[in-house]
């Protein structure tokens, strides 16, 4: 450009750098906190949906028949105890179902 800045101009644009860096700072660590509390707020709300979910509103005995079903003549690949496995895994009362019900093992 040609215009050789002074010493003052070139103070006044330092200290305009150093202002945007702390404000860039500052926003980054506000982002990071709302992601954090976004994703939260995410896993809350699948949470509570997954509660409403119909198929946890079956009694334990007629969702440990299914369990049966889904072991004897499920169609996915692997073997019966590798269908046993899968569904113990899905959460805690798949997981108490399977093992208390005495036809899966």
């Amino acid at each position: 450009s040609g215009y050789i800045l002074s010493h003052s101009e070139r103070s006044v644009i330092r200290g305009r750098i150093s202002t945007s860096e702390a404000a860039t700072r500052a926003l980054e660590a506000e982002l990071s906190n709302l992601q954090s509390q976004l994703s939260y707020i995410r896993e809350f709300t699948k949470f509570q949906k997954s509660l409403l979910s119909p198929i946890g509103q079956l009694p334990d005995d007629i969702l440990g028949e299914i369990f049966n079903c889904i072991c004897e003549h499920g169609i996915s690949i692997g073997s019966r105890w590798g269908r046993i496995w899968s569904l113990m895994q899905v959460c805690s009362r798949w997981r108490n179902v399977a093992q208390s019900t005495p036809s899966l093992w």
